[in-house]
């Protein structure tokens, strides 16, 4: 067998990695609602990037798919405020999509261009904690990409999933859809 190319890691494998420089995970979570979206800024931001217009724009196909493929079943955008322990201060979060299956299975969604690191602690640090305590279930976790390369470096074990019904509750499961 030859040797990985410098830099490649087999899918799935855990590398660490840090987390994105403004992001703070949610800790050990002691209150939870459902809510409206937090008020914008009064000016909003005068460029976005073209990557940052075909994120939202794979977002919103991604959104539109679920919802034809589970209905009601999926909520997206919803958004949650939250309090954590040791911390007076409000947060708010929005995962991409949740979807509420028969038999409580709980799935949280994050969509990506591409598959990042970000996706780990967006998934594992800051929704499950959140949504885990608002429903008292135990939720699978999916980050859903148009393109995926297994040597991209990620913070924790995953698996390459071809689709939902495949998600492991012990791991994040990585979906490629186009």
């Amino acid at each position: 067998m030859s040797p990985l190319p410098l830099n490649s890691f087999p899918s799935g494998f855990a590398v660490r990695v840090p987390p994105p420089i403004h992001f703070t995970p949610a800790g050990e979570v002691i209150e939870v609602a459902r809510t409206e979206p937090p008020p914008r800024p009064s000016s909003p931001p005068s460029y976005t990037s073209a990557s940052k217009k075909a994120g939202l724009s794979f977002q919103r196909k991604v959104a539109t798919r679920l919802v034809k493929e589970f209905g009601g079943a999926v909520t997206v955008e919803p958004w949650f405020r939250f309090r954590s322990r040791g911390s007076d201060r409000w947060r708010y979060c929005s995962p991409d999509a949740i979807l509420l299956l028969p038999y409580n299975n709980l799935i949280i969604v994050e969509t990506k261009l591409t598959h990042v690191p970000d996706s780990y602690y967006q998934l594992k640090q800051l929704y499950e904690p959140v949504i885990r305590k608002h429903f008292g279930l135990v939720p699978k976790l999916c980050s859903i990409v148009k393109s995926y390369d297994g040597a991209t470096p990620y913070p924790e074990e995953h698996d390459y999933i071809f689709e939902l019904s495949e998600l492991n509750p012990d791991k994040i499961g990585i979906l490629r859809w186009k």
